[in-house]
């Protein structure tokens, strides 16, 4: 992020009127979504600062030491335990800026287990993309780096899940097992993509075609969201 990201927390910058972290918990307020756990380490203080605001809502706040060498693998299986008395979890990474319709599609579909992705051009994506690749009924077959895949698939993980918590249960002791001969500093959808293939768990996807999906990780990025905002969405 440049020098943006030595100041300031991703999650904090705006795209809009409001940062990126507001505009997800409005998004799911909208599906009247009130309780959050939020994993945090950087600039911990800046984001309970902006959750004050949010009277309405319930947070629980899961810090991170050494997030310096964890990555979002690690984040997930610490703030899973403090999810798993609720019947169904959704899954957000908190630096995204997207179409609510995609988080609808999640939410909506049929299936307890669920991925989100957003149907783009191939060309598109960009080779450090996760993408997904799944068969007729939806069910996933794959999960992996778009460089990865030697066929060109379109569908682009949003980092938008759905799980039960029969299923997060399952995945949070693969993740234990996981980390005890494995690298917690891998993104989450690594040691996923083995956890479907190894122990045969199904998971299905739900996505829209060319709906607007941002993920944030680097200033070119951010501007191009900017971009987007102030061409297609500001009135």
């Amino acid at each position: 992020m440049k020098s943006i990201g030595r100041t300031k927390h991703k999650s904090l910058i705006k795209i809009n009127e409001k940062t990126l972290l507001e505009n997800i918990l409005f998004n799911l307020s909208q599906f009247g979504i009130k309780d959050h756990v939020i994993a945090t380490g950087y600039k911990e203080n800046s984001i309970k600062k902006i959750l004050k605001k949010y009277k309405n809502l319930n947070f629980k706040l899961v810090n991170i030491k050494n997030f310096k060498t964890r990555g979002s693998s690690y984040s997930l299986f610490k703030a899973s335990k403090y999810c798993l008395n609720y019947k169904n979890i959704l899954m957000t990474h908190a630096d995204i800026f997207f179409d609510n319709l995609l988080l609808k599609k999640v939410i909506d579909c049929k299936k307890k287990n669920v991925i989100g992705y957003v149907k783009k051009k191939h060309i598109n994506i960009s080779e450090k993309g996760f993408i997904i690749k799944f068969d007729k009924t939806k069910e996933i077959q794959k999960l992996d780096l778009k460089k990865n895949f030697k066929k060109k698939t379109n569908n682009e993980i949003i980092c938008i899940n759905k799980f039960t918590n029969i299923k997060l249960k399952k995945l949070r002791e693969y993740l234990k097992k996981y980390f005890k001969d494995n690298d917690n500093r891998q993104t989450w959808e690594v040691p996923f993509n083995l956890f479907i293939n190894k122990n045969n768990e199904k998971f299905y996807a739900a996505g829209l075609k060319n709906k607007f999906w941002f993920n944030i990780n680097t200033y070119e990025e951010m501007m191009n969201a900017k971009k987007y905002y102030l061409e297609n969405l500001k009135i």
